[in-house]
């Protein structure tokens, strides 16, 4: 007999009572002395009488419907309990791949974000380079017509002698000059200054939306960082809870199973009575619970592995592969190419990008591959019977 048995029984099974089982009170030790009793007369060449089989089976019916319930349903709440934990755990995973996946506030929002803040830089830059060009060509123009009038600016006479012949052919020659080329002259001057004022007007249009692109961008890697860290933080906080629950579910396992050898001691007195042995010493001897019908056994569930820690795997961030960020010498080729070193002038017409945002975003993933959260001694589930 196992040392357990010595005991009242109503310590084997005081775990339905912690667990709050609606069940009504049940005095094990004296359903246990009372059997033991009846079976006493039985020993001394006593038939027992009605009364005492009725007795006995009502013990039974007791034993193998309050509380063969009872112990049924402890072993479903701890399987539902070990449930929720996994379902938790999981819980993270999925709301994980929902960010960076198909969750309208998610990655993508950020993604598209920066993609179109980034091709919104790129028109404006190519829209800088035509300003430029129709900048240059128009000042072009303009000094072209100033060179022409350098080339037929009229000789300039000597107006200290008086209206001279040579006085009155240059103020003819100045008089055909202006009404020739003033009207030109002044047009092509405002033309001039208007492109140049638009070019200017559009490299700062564009020095404006590269850095809407930068702050895009680095929004875009402080929401992932975010998102990697509340990953994380869900998965130390749930594996935490789940380790806790393994720990007292295996030592409820254990508890529910000796309770239920403890009963199948019970049913053993009232059958081996009801059949009028006159020993109950076999029933002494306890089978093990794994061999018993209605052995309360909880199982690790469906798609965990409760023998690893943690029982769900967890999923590093690495997603997206954004290695550099503004403003990485990287990332600045990448982005900006041969704008690095452009230059807006009547000789070039390459733009050039402007000082670039540095982000100010702690990468918080680095080389991590798990929650953090402590193991305990306890860490793993396992089964107390092996799976019939």
């Amino acid at each position: 007999m196992r040392a357990l048995l010595l005991l009242p029984v109503a310590a084997a099974v005081q775990v339905l009572e912690t667990h709050q089982a609606t069940h009504a009170h049940v005095d094990y030790d004296g359903l246990k002395q009372t059997l033991k009793s009846i079976s006493a007369k039985q020993a001394a060449g006593k038939k027992i009488d009605a009364d005492s089989a009725a007795t006995v089976r009502a013990i039974l019916e007791q034993v193998d419907g309050v509380l063969m319930t009872a112990l049924g349903e402890e072993a479903e709440k701890s399987q539902a309990d070990l449930q929720a934990r996994i379902d938790a755990i999981r819980s993270c995973d999925t709301e994980r791949a929902a960010w960076f996946g198909t969750d309208a506030d998610g990655f993508q929002r950020y993604e598209n974000a920066a993609y179109a803040a980034g091709n919104d830089h790129g028109d404006c830059r190519g829209e800088e380079n035509t300003a430029c060009t129709d900048r240059n060509t128009k000042c072009d123009a303009q000094d072209g017509r100033v060179q022409a009038i350098d080339s037929e600016m009229c000789a300039t006479p000597g107006f200290a002698n008086g209206d001279t012949l040579e006085v009155n052919n240059f103020m003819n020659c100045m008089t055909k000059l202006v009404c020739d080329k003033y009207q030109a002259y002044v047009d092509g001057r405002t033309t001039c200054r208007t492109a140049c004022a638009d070019l200017s007007a559009k490299t700062a249009e564009c020095h404006g939306k590269q850095g809407v692109f930068e702050r895009a961008t680095c929004t875009r890697e402080a929401q992932v960082q975010n998102a990697c860290k509340n990953y994380r933080d869900c998965r130390a906080r749930e594996e935490l809870a789940w380790y806790r629950t393994v720990k007292s579910e295996m030592e409820l396992q254990q508890i529910l199973q000796t309770q239920r050898e403890a009963l199948d001691c019970l049913q053993c007195y009232g059958r081996a009575i009801l059949a009028n042995k006159t020993s109950l010493e076999d029933c002494d001897q306890p089978r093990e619970c794994c061999t018993l019908d209605g052995c309360p056994i909880v199982e690790c569930p469906p798609g965990a592995d409760c023998q690893v820690a943690p029982p769900l795997p967890f999923t590093q961030c690495n997603e997206p592969n954004h290695p550099v960020q503004p403003c990485d010498g990287t990332w600045l080729q990448n982005s900006y190419g041969d704008w690095n070193n452009g230059e807006i002038s009547r000789q070039r017409c390459d733009p050039r990008v402007g000082s670039c945002e540095t982000c100010d975003v702690e990468n918080a993933e680095g080389p991590l591959t798990a929650s953090g959260a402590a193991l305990p001694a306890v860490h793993s589930f396992a089964p107390l019977c092996p799976a019939r």
